[in-house]
């Protein structure tokens, strides 16, 4: 009942979809936060072409926003060991 409200203004939904989505956020967790039916959400989604083309997009969004995040780890990482190499050599 609830995913019957919420999908009637399917502008909005799509665009709240899509947004979290592109910034990170899978279908699944998505419907869990919400309480939604993955299954009943991704029919929805494929129904409409141009919804379908706006979650695949988004999708990509999402893959390059997760390899942004993974790259800016490993510089992290590379940086404090190149720290600690650093201290390590200027030790006495």
């Amino acid at each position: 009942e609830r995913w019957i409200a919420k999908s009637q203004d399917a502008d909005t939904l799509t665009l709240e979809l899509i947004d979290c989505v592109a910034q990170g956020e899978s279908l699944h967790a998505w419907c869990k936060r919400h309480d939604f039916p993955y299954t009943t959400v991704k029919e929805w989604i494929d129904r409409v072409p141009e919804r379908r083309e706006r979650y695949g997009t988004a999708r990509i969004a999402r893959a390059e926003w997760h390899v942004a995040d993974i790259e800016s780890m490993l510089t992290e990482v590379s940086l404090a060991a190149w720290t600690s190499k650093m201290k390590s050599i200027r030790a006495p």
